[in-house]
């Protein structure tokens, strides 16, 4: 290769030529890429193959189309969200900055530059013709607009033109008569899908930021060019773009070229070269944009290559990706046989075939049916029908074979989108096994497309918004809008990219989440609070729930725990139940004194009874006892009594003993003397 020129305009042309070369060099940019592509389109929209016979069916099945669309009705909401991406902290304290960074990014590509819709393109661009792309810049227009000055003197419109400029550093106000012109420039982040016919770049592996080479062809009109700053004398020497044929994405292509010559349209080429401009021998990216892909027009040093490639099915080693319509096409072509052997079969059958002598029969009868008419013939035995053997139910089993074949193939459960197929199975869980096993395909196809598309999107656009920023986002960060500035905002790889569920997976999370919400919410009743749970693990869940159920924001629907709210919230509410603890402590304090008084009065009560009960049994004894002491003494005086009764009586006896011995006595000596004195 030549070595690079001294002169400016020598470099220039060299190159021009340099690019010319990666150009003609340059991977999916091949013609068989392109009919690849178109081929493609042609399957989608059901034109004409070129391989129909006259008076024979001319149907086709539309397998690529309805895959297409069913795989991308089902990948759509799974990586249009606002919340598909988050970039990772980079410390604990860096957990606000990554979340806030994420935030922002999702509002610029979602929410700014209407994201659902341009992911839908590039999604669908990659499900058919393999790859999809999008892209990041800044876009500045200029912008003109003439006020009326009439009615003010000389020195009122000096000062008005003098008071825009000062209200708008950006913008300049020239007097031109009665009235000022006004130019302003307006500058904002765009993100876009890019057809992917339109872009090429280097053959080799890795990463899309690695290749040496990378281009997008456009049509830019010469007033676009001076815009951007293009010197006018190159812009004038310029052709408008050729006649060449673009890939027809719906049946028609309009012609574009202006009416006028400032809206003619130049073949323009953007394209980013590592190539070693300044003469240190180390390579550097630039930014060159080329018209008929030799005159360079611009060249900017750049840092990145603001475009992100994906694709639903890996080619390993290779940025080209694979296709639905390269999973397809073979199945496509074999229906499309068998469905046509079946209509001609069923025509066949319908109207006949028939022998027929020409001279004796009405050939235009024969050869043209009408239902419920005739064939004219002079001898009824000069036409014979042929028996013509029934092959529709082996063309139809066929076409239920390729069905089989294609939802293998492709993955997208069109089968399991209609109702009656919802209701064959006996059980919830065993639908759910049937809608699972078949949407394995589709969710390979949503990692893929997340992996490649969407994390190379917001890996670029971090970087881009740091390099280019020029003022704060304002932001809703955990309730609070905040200020970030993308030049502040650290290098950032480490981003977990979360598509969505396939319908069948959502549904699965949402009733497992939905049980842990109640096992925490329980927990927390019981007690648990930050032993099983916590206010940050129910919000956790909580969020996550509300995303398995299509919500994009769960933000708006939830309080952080952390936030600044919610922790003031958390106090007055820990002060308002200190505050009821403590009243409550009052209030038992308060029964605890009135308990108290009323132990004290019934203690008081209960002396009272039992001095009354002491008292009263006291007195009952007392009396009791003096009635036994005076029953006692009446006992012993009786006794004392009786004792001296009988010491009396016993005395008396004696007494009268005595006497009658003494007179006894008296009588033997009254005997004795009697007797002596008998004797």
């Amino acid at each position: 290769m030549a070595k690079m020129p001294k002169g400016k305009e020598e470099k220039r042309r060299w190159l021009g030529g340099v690019i010319q070369n990666e150009l003609a060099r340059a991977e999916n940019a091949a013609d068989d890429n392109d009919r690849a592509r178109r081929q493609a389109v042609a399957y989608y929209l059901c034109r004409p193959r070129g391989d129909e016979i006259e008076n024979r069916s001319t149907a086709q099945s539309s397998d690529v189309r309805d895959m297409v669309n069913a795989v991308l009705a089902m990948l759509t909401p799974m990586l249009s969200t606002d919340s598909v991406v988050e970039f990772e902290p980079l410390s604990e304290q860096d957990e606000d900055g990554a979340q806030a960074e994420s935030d922002v990014l999702n509002k610029l590509i979602v929410e700014d530059n209407q994201g659902a819709i341009e992911i839908q393109e590039a999604v669908k661009d990659a499900l058919l013709m393999r790859n999809g792309a999008m892209k990041i810049w800044q876009e500045e227009r200029l912008v003109s607009e003439r006020l009326d000055v009439s009615g003010l003197a000389k020195d009122e419109r000096l000062a008005l033109a003098h008071r825009i400029e000062d209200a708008d550093p950006g913008a300049s106000a020239e007097i031109e008569g009665d009235h000022i012109r006004v130019k302003r420039f307006r500058s904002r982040f765009r993100t876009a899908s890019v057809p992917i016919e339109m872009l090429c770049w280097s053959s080799g592996s890795g990463d899309l930021q690695e290749r040496r080479f990378f281009a997008e062809a456009m049509d830019l009109s010469r007033s676009e060019l001076l815009e951007r700053g293009v010197r006018r004398e190159l812009v004038e020497d310029l052709g408008t773009s050729g006649a060449e044929a673009k890939l027809d994405r719906l049946g028609s292509v309009d012609d574009m070229q202006g009416e006028t010559e400032d809206q003619e349209l130049i073949s323009c080429h953007e394209c980013y070269l590592m190539i070693d401009l300044d003469g240190d021998g180390i390579s550097e990216r630039w930014r060159i944009l080329v018209a008929e892909e030799k005159e360079v027009l611009e060249q900017e040093l750049v840092g990145l290559i603001p475009y992100a490639i994906g694709t639903g099915f890996i080619n390993p080693h290779r940025l080209t990706g694979e296709s639905l319509f390269d999973h397809l096409k073979q199945i496509q072509d074999s229906k499309t046989f068998f469905l046509r052997q079946a209509e001609d079969n069923t025509a066949t059958m319908q109207n006949g075939k028939y022998v027929y002598d020409p001279a004796r029969v009405n050939e235009e009868d024969v050869l043209n049916p009408i239902a419920g008419g005739g064939i004219r013939a002079r001898d009824p035995q000069a036409v014979a029908a042929l028996t013509i053997p029934d092959t529709v139910s082996g063309s139809l089993a066929m076409l239920t074979y390729q069905d089989k074949r294609r939802t293998e193939a492709g993955g997208a459960s069109l089968d399991m989108m209609q109702a009656d197929v919802q209701l064959a199975g006996e059980t919830a869980t065993g639908i759910e096994r049937q809608y699972a096993s078949r949407e394995q395909m589709v969710s390979m196809m949503a990692s893929n497309l997340g992996e490649t598309l969407l994390r190379g999107l917001y890996t670029i656009a971090h970087a881009y918004l740091r390099t280019y920023a020029a003022e704060p986002f304002q932001v809703r960060v955990k309730g609070q809008f905040v200020q970030v500035d993308p030049r502040a905002w650290p290098e950032r790889t480490r981003m977990n990219v979360t598509v969505g569920k396939t319908p069948g997976q959502r549904a699965h999370m949402q009733n497992v989440l939905g049980m842990h919400l109640q096992m925490q919410a329980q927990a927390m009743a019981a007690g648990m609070t930050n032993i099983l749970a916590s206010p940050q693990t129910l919000h956790a869940t909580a969020r996550a729930w509300l995303r398995m159920a299509g919500i994009d924001n769960p933000d708006a629907m939830l309080l952080d725990p952390s936030s600044p709210s919610a922790q003031q919230a958390a106090q007055a509410a820990q002060q308002q139940a200190q505050a009821a603890q403590q009243q409550q402590l009052q209030l038992i304090q308060a029964q605890l004194a009135l308990e108290s008084r009323k132990l004290d009065v019934q203690e008081a009560k209960n002396r009272g009874e039992l001095a009354h009960k002491y008292f009263d049994t006291e007195t009952q004894l007392a009396m009791k006892e003096a009635e036994i002491v005076g029953g006692a003494q009446i006992d012993l005086e009786k006794q004392a009594r009786e004792a001296a009764s009988q010491s009396r009586r016993e005395a008396d006896a004696a007494m009268r003993e005595d006497a009658r011995a003494e007179r006894s006595a008296d009588r033997e000596d009254a005997r004795a003397a009697a007797e002596r004195d008998a004797a």
